[in-house]
C-alpha cells in the first residue's frame, strides 16, 4: 500500500478500494432521504452512485474478491437493518434483512465469501447479534452477543470470528469468540462501565486481539488471548474510545485516542507497555490509524488533518491487523491458513507472515532453467503450527488464464536456483496429503482437472504442507515456510502440489525466506537494532490538510 493509497483511502469517512484502484465510499446528502453508495474511479470522477436507503449510513462497505460491494444499510422505512450487495458496475443483487434497527457494524468476508456483519436487533428481537450471510444472500445463522452492536468483526486465521458489544447487564463491554458456523466460543467482558463499545478488535500475527475499551474514567488500549484470557490494559486516554487498533508487523499497536480536549496517537509494545504518544490536535481523536508498507502510520484527526508519523518501520501484519482488515480497507480476509483435514483433535495453525511477488519468464528460465511461464503472484507463507510435524492447509488467489486448472505446475524456489515441483494435482476431497493442491472458483468449489480457468475471473490455489516435510522450507519444528510459484505449460504433472498468482512482481523478500530461520533472525535484530526507540522520545509528526468528518474511520 503506496502513501496515495492511504490518502485516498483516509479521504472518506470508510472507503474501501477494490483491486482496479475503484474507491467505494459511503455518503449522504444533506436531505435525510437518501443514502448513497458512490464509486469513484482512479482519476476522480464519479463512476456510478446507487441509492441505499433512508437516514444516515453508518456501516463501511466491504468488496469482495470479485468485485461484489457490501454494505449495512437502513430499509427505506429507517426501521430495519439490512445487508446489500452491488455488482462491481453499481447494480443492485440482493438485499436481505438481518435486524431491526441501526446498521452501525460494517461487513466482514471470510476466505470462503461468507459475510459477517453486527446487528442491533435481530430480526425479531432487539438484541446486538452476529450474522452470518452466504454469497447468495441467504441468512445462515445469527448468534446474540450482547444488547447492542457498535462494533465491527473481525477474522482470524482460522476462521474465528471476534466482535465487540454492550452487554447485557448495559453497564459492560464484552468481547466475543464465534466458530464459523455460528457456535460461540467464549465471552470475556472487557470493562464495566454504562458505556457503548465502538471499537473495532484487530488480529495479530500471533493472534492476541486488541480493541479499545472504556473504564468509566479512562481510555484504554485491551489485548485478549486466542483462548479469551484478558491479558492486559493500558491507558492511552481519558475519554470513550472510538478509535480501532492497527497492528504492524513488528507487534506494535497504534491507537487514537482523546484527552483532554485533545487527540492523541498512541503506541503500545507487545507486552503492553506504552512506548510514545502524539499528540494530534486540539479536537477528539475518533479515526482509526492505518499504516503504509514502509510503517508510516496515518490518521485523521477531528482538526481536518491528516496525520503522518513515523512508526517502527514495519507494515500491517496479521489475520486482520486492523479495522477492516489490511491497508485497502477491503473488508475481506484474502489468505487462508487453517488446520488440513483428517488429523488428530488439537492441532492449531497461525499465518505469521505472507509476502507477494512477481517472478518474470526470463527469472524462471535464466535461474531457475524452468521452460513454464508464470501463471501466478507468488506467495511465500510463513506460519506457526501445533503439534510439530502436524499439516497445514495454505490458500491463495490466482486470476484466471483460460487454461484447464490442471495445465499448470507448482514450483518451490530455492535460493541456489534449484526448484522443487509438486507432484500435480489433487483428487477431489483429498486427505491431509503433503504437496497435495488444487484450484477452487471464488465460491470455494473443486475446479475439475479439464475446467477452464475464464480469463480475469477469481479462483484460489489451495495447498497442504507438512511441518518438516519434503515442502517446508524452514527446519525449525513447528515453523511452515512456503515459497512456491504456479507456472503453466503445455502439459501438467500428476499428483500434489502449490500455486502462485498470474499478475504479479518478484522480490528478493522470496529468496531470502529459502534461508530461513537463519535470515529470519537475522533481519529481525536488524529492524530492533535500528528501529528501536525510547519509550520518551515519540516521533515527529507531519500533518496535511484535509477535511474530516467526526466519524469513525
Amino acid at each position: 500500500m503506496d502513501d496515495q493509497a492511504v490518502l485516498r483511502d483516509h479521504a472518506f469517512r470508510a472507503g474501501a478500494v477494490a483491486e482496479w484502484d475503484d474507491l467505494y465510499q459511503d455518503i449522504w446528502s444533506r436531505r435525510p432521504t437518501e443514502d448513497n453508495l458512490t464509486a469513484v474511479s482512479p482519476n476522480g470522477t464519479k463512476a456510478w452512485t446507487v441509492k441505499l436507503g433512508k437516514s444516515k449510513l453508518r456501516s463501511s462497505p466491504a468488496v469482495s474478491s470479485n468485485g461484489t460491494i457490501y454494505i449495512g444499510t437502513y430499509g427505506l422505512s429507517g426501521t430495519q437493518g439490512n445487508l446489500t450487495a452491488i455488482a462491481p458496475d453499481g447494480t443492485r443483487e440482493w438485499t436481505v434483512r438481518v435486524g431491526s434497527s441501526v446498521m452501525d457494524s460494517s461487513p466482514a468476508l471470510s476466505p470462503n465469501g461468507t459475510i459477517y456483519i453486527g446487528v442491533f436487533g435481530a430480526v425479531g428481537s432487539q438484541d446486538g447479534n452476529l450474522t452470518a450471510v452466504s454469497a447468495d444472500g441467504t441468512r445462515e445463522w445469527s448468534i446474540r452477543v450482547g444488547s447492542d452492536m457498535r462494533s465491527s468483526p473481525a477474522v482470524s486465521a482460522n476462521g474465528t470470528i471476534y466482535i465487540g458489544a454492550y452487554g447485557s447487564t448495559l453497564i459492560q463491554g464484552n468481547l466475543t469468540a464465534v466458530s464459523p458456523d455460528g457456535s460461540r466460543e467464549w465471552t470475556v467482558t472487557l470493562y464495566v462501565a454504562p458505556q457503548y463499545l465502538y471499537s473495532s478488535p484487530a488480529v495479530s500475527s500471533n493472534g492476541t486481539i486488541y480493541i479499545g475499551t472504556f473504564d468509566a474514567s479512562n481510555g484504554n488500549l485491551t489485548a485478549v488471548s486466542p483462548d479469551g484470557r484478558k491479558e492486559w490494559t493500558v491507558k492511552v486516554g481519558s475519554s470513550n474510545m472510538y478509535s480501532s487498533p492497527a497492528v504492524s508487523a513488528n507487534g506494535t499497536i497504534y491507537i487514537g485516542a482523546s484527552g483532554s480536549g485533545d487527540g492523541n496517537l498512541t503506541a503500545v509494545s507487545p507486552d503492553g507497555k506504552r512506548q510514545w504518544t502524539v499528540e494530534l490536535g486540539s479536537s477528539d481523536m475518533s479515526a482509526s490509524p492505518t499504516l503504509s508498507a514502509n510503517g508510516t502510520v496515518y490518521a485523521v484527526n477531528e482538526d481536518g488533518n491528516l496525520v503522518s508519523i513515523e512508526g517502527d518501520g514495519s507494515g500491517l501484519h496479521g489475520a486482520w491487523p486492523k479495522f477492516h482488515q489490511g491497508g485497502w480497507s477491503t473488508g475481506r480476509y484474502e489468505f487462508g491458513v487453517e488446520v488440513a483435514p483428517d488429523q488428530e483433535s488439537g492441532v492449531a495453525i497461525a499465518l505469521v507472515r505472507t509476502n507477494s511477488s512477481a517472478i518474470t519468464p526470463r527469472t524462471l528460465s535464466g535461474t531457475y532453467h524452468i521452460g513454464d511461464s508464470p501463471a501466478s503472484e507468488e506467495k511465500a507463507f510463513r506460519a506457526k503450527i501445533t503439534p510439530n510435524g502436524a499439516v497445514g492447509k495454505f490458500r491463495f488467489k490466482l486470476l484466471g488464464t483460460d487454461a484447464a486448472a490442471s495445465n499448470s505446475n507448482l514450483y518451490k524456489l530455492f535460493a541456489d536456483g534449484s526448484t522443487l515441483r509438486f507432484d500435480g494435482y489433487a483428487s477431489s476431497g483429498c486427505g491431509a496429503s503433503d504437496g497435495a493442491w488444487w484450484i477452487t472458483d471464488a465460491n470455494g468449489r473443486y475446479m475439475e482437472p479439464n475446467a477452464r480457468l475464464k480469463p480475469g475471473s477469481i479462483y484460489y490455489v489451495e495447498f497442504y504442507v507438512q511441518d518438516n516435510g519434503s515442502y517446508d522450507l524452514d527446519a525449525t519444528a513447528g515453523v511452515i515456510v512456503d515459497p512456491c510459484v504456479l507456472t503453466q505449460g503445455s502439459s501438467s504433472s500428476s499428483s500434489s502440489g502449490c500455486v502462485l498468482n498470474p499478475d504479479a512482481e518478484f522480490s528478493l523478500e522470496w529468496l531470502l525466506l529459502a534461508l530461513a530461520p537463519l535470515l529470519w533472525i537475522v533481519r529481525r535484530r536488524g529492524r530492533l537494532g535500528c528501529g528501536g526507540r525510547e519509550a520518551d522520545h515519540p516521533p515527529e509528526s507531519k500533518s496535511f490538510g484535509f477535511m474530516s468528518n467526526r466519524q469513525r474511520m
